[in-house]
């Protein structure tokens, strides 16, 4: 595994320059994931995955197997590897008490496809202001050193409310089978400049503890 964290962590650091220019060019004062953290983490993969001697595809996105899961949706970076599952990363970025919350359904998804086989390492990425780090606003602590019970008051019933409205939206958006437990493995902090404020990208590894399956109960009542 310590190979993929060196690898992703090249990603990570050349993302964060690559965003912070980006910003910077488009005179703008914030970011999302959709039209900025995304576009940028894919340039810096392609980047960092064209110097390898045996270079991964980085497509196509699909999670593979939904081990039961509705509206899963795609994976947001991938390197698929010859001799291997492919290696999962998951992004998230954005100001405010809300951006972060959503590093809940990427880190169970997460792993998911670890314990499920669907890939061989998982890792989670996610920009936001400084402040918002510090503050500890939710979702941030999946960017710590910690374990995780999936059912757990600190994953399911924390998040109550936004497993609620994830489950209950026109598309549904519902957890199948998870793995009953998961670690995430603090891999660093990559800071940058966005307009005049300081923001990082934090990167984290998700993996499930053993092997252990639960069904998700649905949090709609």
């Amino acid at each position: 595994m310590d190979t993929d964290d060196h690898l992703v962590g090249r990603v990570a650091d050349e993302t964060a320059g690559e965003l912070e220019l980006f910003c910077a060019v488009n005179q703008l004062s914030h970011a999302n994931e959709r039209d900025h953290l995304g576009k940028c983490c894919r340039i810096a993969t392609a980047r960092v995955a064209g110097a390898l001697e045996q270079p991964p595809m980085l497509d196509p996105f699909a999670f593979g197997d939904p081990h039961g899961w509705v509206g899963l949706g795609l994976v947001d970076v991938v390197l698929r590897w010859a001799d291997r599952p492919p290696t999962f990363l998951e992004l998230k970025c954005g100001a405010g008490k809300r951006a972060l919350k959503p590093c809940v359904w990427d880190a169970v998804k997460l792993s998911t496809a670890v314990l499920g086989g669907n890939a061989c390492s998982g890792y989670l990425l996610a920009g936001a202001p400084m402040s918002d780090w510090q503050a500890r606003v939710p979702g941030a602590d999946f960017f710590d050193s910690a374990e995780w019970q999936t059912l757990g008051p600190h994953v399911r019933e924390r998040f109550l409310a936004d497993w609620r409205f994830w489950e209950s939206e026109t598309t549904p958006h519902i957890p199948g089978r998870v793995a009953a437990r998961f670690r995430t493995i603090a891999l660093g902090t990559f800071p940058l400049t966005i307009a005049t404020t300081p923001w990082e990208l934090r990167l984290a590894r998700v993996e499930p503890i053993d092997d252990a399956w639960v069904d998700w109960p649905s949090a709609v009542r």
